[in-house]
């Protein structure tokens, strides 16, 4: 039963959308609160499909200051034209 909740791989959960993590912590949590699951097993499933919210929030910073470059970049080559 522990496959279903933790992986062994993390490279598999990182390949996992966001939408996908949430649904099997979710499953995860309710087997912990029913006692179906240990509680190690339901700190291995946070870690495997928990959001490093770090890293999403340097990936959008790092994206907002691409996007304006790349809109001043377009706006220059069609303005030249």
């Amino acid at each position: 039963m522990r496959s279903v909740y933790s992986l062994s791989n993390n490279e598999f959960a990182k390949k996992l959308t966001a939408e996908e993590r949430q649904v099997r912590l979710n499953k995860a949590s309710k087997e912990y609160m029913r006692g179906r699951i240990s509680r190690q097993q339901f700190h291995q499933a946070e870690r495997d499909y928990g959001t490093d919210y770090t890293l999403v929030t340097f990936g959008l910073a790092k994206q907002r200051s691409v996007i304006p470059r790349f809109i001043n970049k377009l706006t220059s080559i069609f303005s030249s034209k």
